[in-house]
């Protein structure tokens, strides 16, 4: 896991620095406002804590370099999040994520637009090469768009990059440096940002690391 997180973070602080053609407007001066690669307790417990889970349900720690979840019930997610950060209108969330165990049907990947209500959108890849696109409102689930294949997806226990490039209500997903998709949703604007792991109905078990999160303001 940590050689892997390593590589992860690695390729995408290399795009943060070089990928610039990625972002809206060539004359924006792009600004990092958090980075957290799990690798200092100062940073991670500190004004920005991530919040930490030990239940029967699902499990939220940090080891190896890299924020873990597990969880165990079926039809269940679990989430983290850093105290106090949120994103401006216009934005782009990177995440490294990789997949330790468990089915490849579970899900797992960002949210972002987090409300008091633990209510969000949330952008997720599946191990067997899937991405979908939610949002929880009023504690209730709605799928913007439903699984669809994506190739872009490193499949099994490999790591992969997902990276939201928002401006406001408009959303431009990538995984692994490829555009995947185009959406829109105005139910939410502006919030906080994190992470998130799934369980459809009928699977459990899964176990994913973050090894890194960076929100960067693109206005």
């Amino acid at each position: 896991m940590r050689t892997r997180s390593v590589l992860i973070v690695g390729l995408m602080l290399l795009c943060l620095s070089g990928c610039v053609w990625l972002f809206p407007e060539p004359d924006v001066q792009p600004v990092v406002t958090y980075e957290e690669a799990f690798d200092n307790p100062a940073s991670y417990a500190g004004t920005h804590a991530w919040a930490r889970v030990d239940a029967t349900a699902s499990r939220v720690w940090i080891a190896d370099g890299a924020l873990q979840i597990t969880v165990h019930d079926d039809d269940y997610f679990q989430s983290s999040y850093p105290e106090g950060v949120e994103t401006g209108d216009v934005f782009r969330l990177d995440v490294g994520v990789c997949k330790v165990a468990g089915p490849e049907e579970s899900e797992f990947g960002v949210i972002f637009y987090r409300d008091s209500n633990d209510d969000f959108l949330r952008f997720t890849i599946t191990g067997d090469g899937m991405m979908r696109f939610r949002k929880r409102q009023g504690g209730t689930w709605t799928d913007i768009v439903p699984l669809t294949p994506c190739v872009a997806v490193n499949q099994g226990t490999d790591c992969n990059q997902i990276a939201v490039i928002a401006n406001v209500s408009e959303f431009d997903f990538y995984v692994n440096e490829q555009l995947v998709l185009e959406a829109s949703d105005a139910s939410f604007q502006r919030g906080g940002i994190g992470v998130i792991a799934a369980n459809p109905k009928g699977s459990q078990d899964i176990h994913v690391g973050f090894p890194i999160v960076v929100l960067t303001e693109l206005e």
